[in-house]
């Protein structure tokens, strides 16, 4: 799991929500934390991701949710925000759920389980989601 942001606060704040949210499911989960663009975009390149937050509180966070997209046009991103001011930027990014601060584990729960991942999240009694063509893809373009 990657978890982007500029401010050590915003990065301690999701942090401390993933962290419960696996926990209170029985699920360990490892944590990539990045707070500059340039070792994120590394790190995407040289391996991929179960999911990533990105918490965007300007342009340059917008850039870095980019560039993460550009490195793996199929994981699962969550952009998270103290408004609703770039929640057009998660829907041209492809973004599965964009959350407002401050992020509750409830929150964030309801959020990965979208992803339908039965072999990383447990989702008993949740219907898995419809099968769709991978992100950038020629058909993903035709039903946009």
């Amino acid at each position: 799991v990657a978890v982007f942001a500029f401010e050590e606060k915003a990065r301690g704040d999701v942090l401390g929500a993933l962290r419960a949210y696996f926990s209170g499911e029985g699920r360990a989960a490892e944590l990539f934390v990045f707070s500059a663009i340039e070792p994120m975009v590394e790190a995407f390149h040289r391996r991929r991701f179960d999911m990533a937050f990105t918490v965007v509180d300007g342009m340059m966070a917008v850039e870095a949710a980019r560039l993460l997209r550009q490195e793996d046009a199929a994981c699962p991103l969550f952009l998270i925000s103290g408004s609703g001011e770039y929640a057009m930027e998660g829907y041209r990014l492809r973004a599965l759920d964009y959350l407002l601060q401050p992020v509750t584990p409830q929150r964030l729960g309801r959020a990965v389980c979208r992803i339908g991942d039965t072999a990383l999240l447990p989702l008993t009694g949740v219907p898995p989601p419809r099968q769709r063509g991978v992100a950038g893809t020629k058909e993903d373009e035709d039903r946009i």
